[in-house]
């Protein structure tokens, strides 16, 4: 009788617990997948000189909501951010920021882009794409 009281409380109360945790995990949403490359399409509305033919690759590496976003320009500057219910929203410390949002249907990224290419750029409004090869679900 002892040592039935003593297996149920070492192996039935962990076991409890486990399927208690993994049912509250149930209603736990994962954050949007915007990781991979990303052709960004711009309208400057600066005098800095936008890039050649106004578009950009964009990299985005992610870790759940944590994101870090390398421009594919000359500079390779390098922002961080972090995804949420709002959208997007990396900076770096050179004063470059990005803001987007994702539209779940499309899969298209629009939002604006300020102190890039230069420090004294202002907003660029953006609109960016997956390449057909990156997307979800595309093998």
């Amino acid at each position: 009788m002892k040592s039935a009281m003593l297996y149920l409380a070492l192996v039935g109360i962990p076991v409890v617990l486990v399927a208690l945790v993994l049912d509250q995990g149930r209603s736990l949403v994962p954050p949007a997948w915007v990781g991979g490359e990303w052709h960004l399409v711009m309208r400057s509305d600066s005098s800095c000189p936008a890039p050649p033919g106004d578009s950009l690759m964009l990299k985005i590496s992610q870790s759940g909501p944590h994101l870090v976003v390398t421009l594919g320009d000359s500079t390779g500057a390098r922002l961080v951010g972090r995804l949420d219910q709002w959208g997007l929203n990396a900076s770096d410390p050179g004063g470059a920021t990005l803001r987007a949002t994702i539209d779940s249907g499309s899969g298209e990224l629009q939002g604006s882009l300020s102190g890039f290419p230069c420090a004294g750029a202002r907003l660029t409004a953006i609109h960016g794409l997956r390449p057909s090869s990156n997307r979800p679900g595309v093998d």
